[in-house]
């Protein structure tokens, strides 16, 4: 029986493509919510012996000299349809408030990026004044 591929899932709220190669990508929602869509290989979650995969993504968080990092849900709940298991590779999904997490003045300019492993997600940046509407 072949496995089907993942060619392209959208993220339904923030539109994040995820592809079926190793990646995540996160997507600014509102000025401090973060949206995103990641895509693993099964063999790494099983090398890992993961059974919260979201507890394995790292999400760090810049500011001046200032930086904080933490596992994306700490000892929030994960749902079964949080996660979709295509072929050899596992999609998940998430979205998330900033200041739950993060013990900073969120008012500045930050930077934020995720991990998966060695699997780096696309930074954004929150308050960028200079940049903004």
């Amino acid at each position: 029986m072949k496995t089907p591929k993942i060619s392209f899932l959208k993220h339904e709220y923030v539109d994040v493509e995820v592809s079926n190669s190793d990646q995540i990508q996160i997507k600014l929602v509102s000025q401090n919510i973060v949206s995103g869509a990641f895509s693993v290989n099964k063999a790494l979650i099983d090398e890992l012996k993961l059974k919260r995969v979201h507890k394995a993504i790292v999400i760090s968080l810049t500011s001046g000299l200032y930086s904080e990092t933490h596992n994306l849900i700490g000892g929030a709940l994960t749902f079964l349809d949080d996660l979709v298991y295509s072929g050899d590779m596992v999609v998940g999904y998430f979205t998330m408030r900033l200041d739950t997490l993060f013990n900073m003045n969120l008012d500045n300019i930050a930077f934020v990026t995720m991990s998966f492993g060695d699997v780096l997600s696309n930074t954004i940046v929150i308050n960028d004044k200079k940049n903004s509407d």
